[in-house]
């Protein structure tokens, strides 16, 4: 897995979306910047997904987001003061979000509902949620995190990331939590 430095070019950053992995990441590690190891995952067309650091594109208020660099290559931008501040299950689990939206090819839906004027606020819902439970269900697969973990993670998110870029997150835990208890 690659980890480069970005500084915003050649970058399509489209509508964020969030993901984590499930069928093609693994609990292999990849070291990002030898800071702190965050999970390989494989996008929906299987391409490996690289992550970069999102130092001068706009994931300021982001933990992370998914998007396709040039040419249409699957990447994670994160936000490196974030995640150097958050605890390893956080930012665990915030990758793994963001390796799901690359599984199920959220970007790519996302760009399109954008396009057809169609991504309104149950579509992002149903989007984030998805990521949420994939992410949740590869932590417990993976890592063997549980719901203290969980609520963990949804505690930092509310107290680091704006409402305005994660919809309701209280809702989100609610389903995830739901999600995480189903077999």
């Amino acid at each position: 897995m690659t980890v480069r430095k970005s500084n915003g070019v050649g970058l399509a950053f489209a509508a964020a979306a969030f993901a984590l992995p499930g069928h093609g990441a693994t609990a292999a590690m990849a070291t990002a910047a030898s800071r702190f190891p965050l999970p390989a995952c494989t996008a929906a067309d299987g391409q490996s997904v690289q992550y970069i650091e999102g130092d001068r594109v706009p994931v300021q208020e982001f933990a992370a987001a998914s998007t396709y660099g040039a040419p249409f290559t699957p990447v994670i931008i994160y936000n490196p003061a974030w995640m150097e501040g958050a605890p390893e299950p956080v930012r665990i689990l915030t990758a793994l979000h963001e390796c799901t939206h690359h599984r199920l090819d959220h970007v790519r839906q996302t760009m399109a509902l954008i396009e057809g004027g169609a991504f309104d606020y149950a579509a992002r819902l149903k989007i984030e949620e998805d990521a949420d439970c994939g992410a949740a269900k590869a932590g417990r697969r993976d890592y063997h995190y549980g719901a203290a973990e969980l609520k963990a993670y949804f505690d930092y998110m509310r107290q680091t990331t704006p409402e305005k870029i994660h919809p309701t997150i209280k809702l989100r835990e609610d389903a995830t939590m739901q999600c995480f208890a189903a077999p």
